[in-house]
């Protein structure tokens, strides 16, 4: 995709974005959702896929189901919101993201993560460059295990990470795990040496992915743990690299059959489908691994093939562009009511604000829009006791999402405990949207304090403060229970609501360029506080400013 189609129809965003401004919908959220019609074109099902492999169960169940008939949306504005969907040529844009297309403009990279996904369920109509590396990673799984290994030592940042460590968060609860997982992201200290004080030379292996090679933190990290290991047969027999630097990963001594190969067109955050997932793959198993690919495929076949009306991501796209552009809200939260699924507000920060939170538009221009919001969020029903008071009773407009299985399939105790336990859990997920819908007025107030018992004095006191305006916007996405399937689809949700959002918003998705300065800046800093010199010195500043110059004097002192 050339750049130049952006300057041509960039008119259109500016056309909608002032009809759609003049929008406000005069009701609140308790009078819209009376209106059936509206609630139906705001409910959605994505149903798993019968897969070439045939290994997941329940294929024509449904896989996600989500309700977003509780936002400020009335059928007047949904429809303009669609109107511009068609406008921005978002079903021409989504076929070029399937064929695998050069949307990444600014570094010259076609996106490819869908096809990885593709090749994993449908191998036979696949091209070789796509298709992870099974036969390798199964091998190096097996090695692992018949050399003794009992942990692993996942070494990676970001993208390298956070959707590794989402997956084996979510999943290694229920099933049978080979190895126990660590993970080792930051340059912090603490974080390494607080994990190699967890395991033993001898059986640790240590798997260090970086797409580069070249990422300071990881490739510090991994010297360190390489130096651990005490020997060089250890080093050749237990380190492991993910990286398309193949001759990086081998000046660390690491053994080319133990170095996995990584897509180009697979970026940082979208990379746990690729060979990235190898400490998924190890630790669950292939079975496990291309459960988590058909979820996510079953998504993609969904985003592909239905119309803008009728397609979650779609949708979920431009429900955020509503708030965030045309109202001006600059947080959306994430509640997941599945703790097993706690790592995921993190990894939608990155998911989101990485790829969106950009300022210059497709035509190279400054954009003077709002883009992606803060994203935020925390598992319930923990949220409530943190943060939720603000939600329901802060002068911020926050939209949330909520996640909530409707089925739990861990055990504790009986099997009674288990489902009372989770039958409290839906009840206290449902109890926060009533909360977040309706409110509670001051008349409602009154009248609670008056049956309690209150003096009229004290009441005129107290109800004031127990007032919830409610109104407050949301969606409810449920699924039957957590596992590597479901999990799988909701990662693909909110990857295509992303990309949906780009194309609203006119911006690359897939660079992140504001995350090279800091980059280029720590070394010459590091000089300055160590007096060795760095070669990566690129960028190096003529002066510090007097905070930095006064904390390198603290630290040196």
């Amino acid at each position: 995709m050339k750049n130049t189609e952006w300057t041509q129809t960039d008119h259109v965003l500016n056309k909608y974005l002032n009809e759609l401004k003049t929008r406000t919908p005069n009701k609140p959220i308790a009078e819209l959702i009376k209106d059936n019609v509206r609630n139906n074109q705001l409910k959605f099902t994505i149903k798993a896929t019968q897969t070439a492999n045939k290994t997941n169960q329940g294929n024509n169940s449904n896989l996600l189901n989500a309700d977003l008939s509780n936002h400020l949306v009335d059928t007047s504005t949904w429809h303009d919101l669609l109107a511009l969907a068609e406008a921005r040529q978002l079903k021409t844009k989504i076929a070029q993201l399937h064929e695998g297309s050069e949307l990444n403009f600014t570094e010259q990279r076609a996106v490819t993560h869908t096809k990885v996904r593709q090749a994993l369920i449908n191998p036979g109509k696949a091209d070789e460059e796509h298709k992870p590396c099974i036969e390798q990673m199964q091998k190096l799984s097996e090695q692992l295990k018949e050399t003794g290994i009992t942990d692993i030592i996942h070494i990676g940042i970001g993208g390298s990470d956070l959707g590794p460590r989402l997956a084996l968060s979510a999943l290694d609860a229920t099933l049978p795990c080979q190895f126990n997982c660590h993970f080792v992201a930051n340059i912090d200290p603490f974080e390494l040496c607080s994990t190699l004080a967890k395991c033993h030379p001898a059986t640790t292996a240590i798997v260090i992915c970086s797409k580069s090679f070249r990422t300071h933190e990881t490739l510090f990290n991994a010297k360190i743990a390489i130096d651990w290991l005490e020997n060089p047969q250890r080093v050749r027999n237990q380190v492991i690299a993910v990286t398309n630097n193949t001759s990086s990963a081998a000046s660390l001594g690491i053994e080319p059959d133990n170095i996995l190969s990584m897509q180009e067109g697979v970026g940082g955050r979208f990379s746990l489908w690729s060979n990235i997932g190898f400490t998924i793959f190890a630790t669950l198993g292939d079975k496990t691994f291309q459960s988590l690919h058909e979820g996510a495929y079953a998504v993609d076949q969904h985003f592909f093939s239905e119309s803008l009306e009728h397609n979650l991501p779609v949708a979920m796209g431009l429900m955020g562009f509503w708030y965030t552009t045309i109202r001006s809200v600059q947080n959306h939260c994430v509640l997941p009511y599945d703790h097993r699924i706690r790592e995921l507000p993190s990894y939608l920060q990155q998911l989101e604000m990485e790829s969106n939170g950009k300022s210059t538009n497709q035509a190279n221009k400054k954009i003077d829009y709002a883009t992606a919001p803060a994203l935020w969020g925390n598992v319930g029903t923990n949220s409530q006791h943190s943060f939720h008071q603000l939600l329901h009773q802060g002068q911020h407009l926050i939209p949330a999402d909520i996640l909530l299985p409707l089925h739990t399939n861990i055990k504790s105790g009986t099997n009674d405990s288990a489902n009372t336990s989770h039958d409290w859990l839906v009840a206290n997920a449902l109890a926060q949207s009533e909360s977040f819908i309706h409110g509670r007025s001051l008349t409602q107030a009154e009248e609670e304090l008056k049956a309690r018992g209150l003096s009229a004095e004290a009441i005129s006191q107290l109800a004031p403060h127990l007032v919830i305006p409610g109104n407050r916007p949301h969606s409810i996405i449920t699924y039957q229970e957590t596992n590597a399937r479901t999990l799988g689809a909701m990662i693909a949700l909110y990857e295509h609501k992303v990309f949906c959002q780009g194309i609203l918003w006119n911006i690359n998705s897939f660079d992140q360029w504001g995350v090279e300065l800091g980059k280029q800046l720590a070394p010459p800093i590091f000089e300055a506080l160590t007096g060795c010199a760095q070669s990566e010195s690129a960028a190096e500043p003529t002066h510090f400013s007097p905070s930095t110059q006064n904390i390198i004097s603290q630290r040196k002192g």
